[in-house]
């Protein structure tokens, strides 16, 4: 998807001159600011993920809902493993 000539079909919602810009505007920032955008488009997905599964299941506990958001993120496999290693350093922590 590019909106620069090189034949990719561009369906989106931003016309193509608004993209034609923002493409340009993302070329002219460094590799800092750029990783910076990434952690910040990180973040909000990461709490927009969070608050849908509060308002989609606002009776589940804290614990339940973290296993669901590990689950969504990684899928069912990889979420049992980090969330076994998880848990298990945690009870390592405690007092």
């Amino acid at each position: 998807m590019t909106a620069t000539g090189s034949g990719a079909r561009f369906d989106g919602d931003t016309s193509r001159e608004a993209l034609r810009t923002q493409l340009a505007t993302l070329r002219r920032t460094t590799a800092t600011q750029r990783l910076a955008l990434v952690d910040d488009l990180t973040q909000l997905a990461r709490s927009m993920t969070w608050e849908g599964l509060r308002r989609r299941h606002p009776a589940l506990s804290e614990a339940e809902r973290e296993v669901r958001f590990f689950e969504l993120v990684l899928g069912p496999q990889l979420a049992a493993k980090v969330l076994d290693h998880r848990w298990a350093r945690l009870a390592r922590r405690a007092p």
